[in-house]
């Protein structure tokens, strides 16, 4: 059996990451850059008009005030999209939108608001303007061969947006982990299908999914595999084609436990088959064929938890992402944990922000098969083994999700 930290190290140790493919922009959203991108083009591409108003020359606006103001003739109405060859001349504004083109001759915008249209085409200017004033300068965003994305950045919806906007229509990625998801035992039913006695539902499958599907993977459903060693077998060899193999339930040591017995005869080697945890102690890694091959526990709570601190850091880490773990905080204890000094444990814990920084206390019972303590939890209680903890002293707790100030 070995400890938390050398498990993880030896999951990470064992990945490799997918290959690099090129897909449609809008379908690169959440993956990891497999490229450097440099523009080729300005934005924005031209000057442009950062306000509804009207395009003249500084100079024309000269002493212009409330009780002095300017008049020019309108010679012409801009908006957004269209262009013309017309110069503004002195004497002379151009009514323009904002994003339209800045017309030959004008060096400035006033906004409408500093300004009152007149009856005849002409428009009176109620305040003095510099030159520049309310013009966006082509390339003062991006610049020609400026470096806007670096191999390794994630794609987020800014990325996305920002690539789109100098024209990259595709981008090498690297590509999505397929996980092959397999629950096992007699005793388990989908949801939809009537409870027998002695049955339970099959809820480790859709956390699985859930999970998978949250870290960017795509999961691929194998079914239930019932509690023979040539079924569990076979199940397991139609998932071989994905990335990733995962398995719930079947992986201790009961008479109908057949998990570990297929994974051997199909060849996976095996690098740990017992963590110094709990929950999850009885979770199995391997690899086939360079594939990631994982035994979770088939209670739920173990399941999800395993998931979380193994499966999801090789999965980022097989997509190209550098933040593998979630973020980790301390926290001050508002309860006693009374835990196996031999294993480190994984308590769910509510974490609450307050003005002297983070408390946590945890979500109640902590039994391996009461899922409420996973949807209650925006956190995991990093306990380490030989210790015991009384209310109050400080502990690391992995954020799921950022909680509330109070």
């Amino acid at each position: 059996m070995i400890c938390f930290d050398e498990a993880l190290k030896i999951v990470l140790d064992s990945v490799q990451p997918t290959e690099r493919i090129e897909l449609p922009l809008l379908n690169a959203l959440g993956l990891v850059a497999a490229e450097e991108v440099e523009s080729a083009e300005r934005i924005p591409p031209f000057d442009n008009s950062a306000m509804d108003g009207y395009a003249v020359r500084a100079q024309d606006t000269a002493g212009a005030s409330k009780d002095r103001p300017a008049e020019l003739k309108v010679i012409l109405n801009l908006p957004a999209g269209k262009h013309t060859d017309r110069t503004v001349g002195p004497g002379e504004a151009i009514r323009i939108m904002t994003g339209a083109p800045i017309p030959a001759g004008a060096d400035t915008v006033v906004q409408v608001e500093l300004t009152e249209r007149l009856s005849d085409g002409a428009v009176k200017i109620l305040q003095e303007h510099e030159k520049n004033k309310n013009i966006r300068m082509a390339g003062e965003d991006i610049f020609i061969g400026q470096k806007v994305l670096t191999a390794g950045e994630e794609i987020t919806p800014a990325k996305l947006g920002l690539l789109a906007s100098i024209g990259r229509a595709n981008l090498r990625v690297y590509r999505r982990p397929r996980v092959a998801i397999l629950a096992t035992g007699d005793e388990l039913v989908n949801p939809g299908e009537p409870l027998a006695p002695g049955k339970i539902r099959n809820s480790n499958s859709y956390t699985m999914i859930a999970q998978t599907r949250i870290c960017g993977a795509e999961p691929a459903y194998l079914g239930i595999a019932r509690d023979t060693k040539e079924d569990v077998r076979d199940h397991i060899q139609d998932g071989m084609s994905a990335d990733v193999i995962l398995t719930s339930g079947g992986v201790s040591v009961g008479d109908y436990d057949y998990v570990k017995d297929a994974f051997q005869e199909l060849g996976v080697e095996f690098r740990f088959t017992k963590v110094a945890i709990k929950p999850g102690m009885p979770t199995v890694f391997g690899l086939w064929r360079g594939k990631l091959v994982f035994g979770l526990p088939g209670n739920p709570v173990s399941s999800m938890v395993i998931f979380e601190e193994f499966v999801r850091p090789a999965l980022l880490k097989m997509m190209g992402k550098c933040k593998l773990r979630r973020p980790l905080i301390e926290a001050v204890l508002e309860g006693d944990v009374k835990k196996n000094p031999e294993r480190m444990h994984l308590v769910r814990g509510i974490v609450r922000r307050e003005a002297d920084g983070y408390r946590v206390s945890t979500t109640g019972p902590q039994g391996s098969g009461i899922l409420l303590s996973m949807d209650h939890a925006n956190g995991i209680m990093m306990l380490p083994k030989g210790i015991q903890l009384k209310k109050g002293d400080r502990v690391k707790v992995q954020l799921i999700t950022l909680p509330e100030v109070d």
